[in-house]
């Protein structure tokens, strides 16, 4: 009985730890998150696209979700999935033509 209690504590630590750790990373990507830096323009985008069969657009920075399955560990124990979110810089996206 003892063995199970012990484990439990140490299982709801570590979870915690995790999350915890979770929420610093998240908080930490958000004050690390770029603001409003100097577009440059789509026309020219900068040194080397001087070829004009690109479209190039500047796509803001955004904060996008993604899934992480549930997953049964080593030991047989069930964890089930959940959201993720992380921040996505500003960055060009081209289309080559």
């Amino acid at each position: 009985m003892r063995n199970r209690l012990m484990r439990g504590l140490a299982l709801g630590a570590a979870s915690t730890m995790l999350a915890g750790g979770a929420a610093l990373t998240v908080a930490g990507t958000a004050s690390a998150a770029p603001t409003a830096p100097s577009v440059p323009s789509p026309t020219h985008p900068g040194p080397g696209h001087h070829n004009n069969h690109h479209h190039c657009v500047w796509q803001h920075g955004h904060w996008t979700k993604v899934w992480h399955h549930g997953f049964w560990d080593k030991w047989g124990h069930w964890h089930h999935g959940y959201w993720v979110k992380f921040w996505v810089p500003g960055h060009w996206v081209c289309n080559h033509r």
